[in-house]
């Protein structure tokens, strides 16, 4: 089963956390052009610099937040209680499967770039709350092509450098 072997190939490191955060931000930054990421990112330090500091610091940052939620506390303990890994791993591992299931029919490039990279697809249900609004607005590219796209990141940049909406 390809749950098992993710998890034995250790899935729940904190770095695959970060990695698949990390996959998402590149999809959606990959739908942008480069001058609308050099306006974004210009504050933080300079176009291209700007751009990977961002994503490298966003990835982190939402690791971080994520590592403090109930659920991963949760995985951190398997490790303590075998007990608690039998009970609380079908579970868990139940969820995973269904929200990587969701995330397949919600954005297949998602899905996919996720699974490619060491089936990242299965920490979607960790991630989903912070990654959403990204998936959904690489969704509206690909349903609705790049102007409404543009239309929700020109609000983003609005929104980040301090202008009304």
């Amino acid at each position: 089963m390809r749950m098992m072997k993710a998890i034995k190939c250790g899935i729940l490191e904190n770095e695959n956390l970060v990695e698949s955060i990390k996959t998402v931000l590149d999809d959606f930054n990959s739908n942008v052009s480069k001058e609308t990421q050099d306006s974004i990112y210009a504050k933080t330090v300079g176009s291209i610099a700007g751009r990977m500091i961002t994503n490298a610091y966003l990835s982190g940052k939402l690791a971080n937040i994520i590592l403090k939620t109930a659920v991963y506390s949760r995985l951190l303990a398997f490790r303590i209680s075998t007990v608690s890994t039998i009970l609380l791993t079908g579970g868990l591992a139940t969820r995973s499967i269904y929200k990587s299931e969701e995330l397949k029919d919600k954005n297949l490039s998602v899905y996919y770039a996720l699974r490619h990279k060491g089936d990242l697809d299965f920490l979607y249900f960790l991630i989903q709350p912070f990654v959403d609004p990204f998936i959904d607005a690489i969704s509206v590219r690909q349903k609705q092509g790049q102007e409404p796209f543009n239309k929700i990141v020109s609000l983003v940049e609005k929104e980040l450098n301090g202008k009304k909406i």
